[in-house]
């Protein structure tokens, strides 16, 4: 009796977690450049059409196709990404799609702020390249200690603490405001740059992001 009562709890389990509406909300991944957004739509099925619209009301635009088949359908692919000005305000997307069978699934309700979408995207690519914060003597200038790469993504900075030679994190480095108009140019008169002593071998960086999450000390070595 026991043990069908755990085959019986195991394959309800299971069954929760197949209908678990969650399973089938698509997600939007936000990606901005200097000349607007572009929207990566990821659904939990093949589609054979996908439209969106931002706000709760009007008509749904299509996305298109790709120029090439999808193998899952036997059909063109259904173009999963879509463009929206650099202007747009935070709101909702709704997105829907038709399913292998041709069937209307959604509209699904998506919070949109690009604030923090930009924010989260810079984020991102300073901790995946994290390796590019910080060079030491680049371009034959010696002596200079170049941070262009945390400029170009200072939306996503709060605040950058270092430490040469293995101190403490006791010193801090100058990041301008972020420009949401233009949020990767660097501004003219910022100094992405500092001198240092020969003597110098190492410099340890900890990044805190504005979401207040900090980042590992990263350490780099003079070569």
């Amino acid at each position: 009796m026991a043990d069908w009562l755990d085959r019986s709890r195991s394959r309800l389990a299971a069954l929760g977690d197949v209908l678990d509406p969650a399973r089938f909300v698509p997600s939007l991944t936000p990606m901005r450049s200097n000349q607007g957004w572009s929207m990566t739509i990821s659904l939990p099925e093949p589609a054979t059409a996908i439209s969106w619209r931002m706000g709760d009301s009007g008509p749904f635009t299509d996305t298109g196709f790709l120029a090439m088949n999808d193998q899952t359908t036997g059909k063109p692919m259904a173009n999963p990404s879509f463009e929206m000005p650099d202007s747009t305000a935070a709101g909702i997307i709704a997105i829907k799609y038709l399913d292998i069978r041709g069937r209307e699934t959604g509209p699904f309700d998506i919070r949109f702020d690009p604030e923090t979408a930009l924010q989260q995207g810079n984020k991102q690519i300073l901790d995946q390249f994290w390796t590019s914060w910080i060079a030491f003597d680049a371009g034959g200038n010696h002596g200079l200690v170049y941070f262009t790469q945390m400029l170009s993504y200072r939306c996503a900075i709060k605040e950058v603490h270092y430490s040469l030679n293995g101190a403490a994190l006791d010193k801090s480095l100058e990041i301008p405001p972020c420009d949401k108009k233009d949020p990767y140019a660097i501004p003219y008169d910022a100094k992405g740059y500092f001198k240092v002593a020969d003597s110098v071998k190492s410099m340890s960086v900890q990044v805190t992001y504005t979401d207040d999450t900090k980042s590992p000390v990263r350490e780099y070595k003079r070569q």
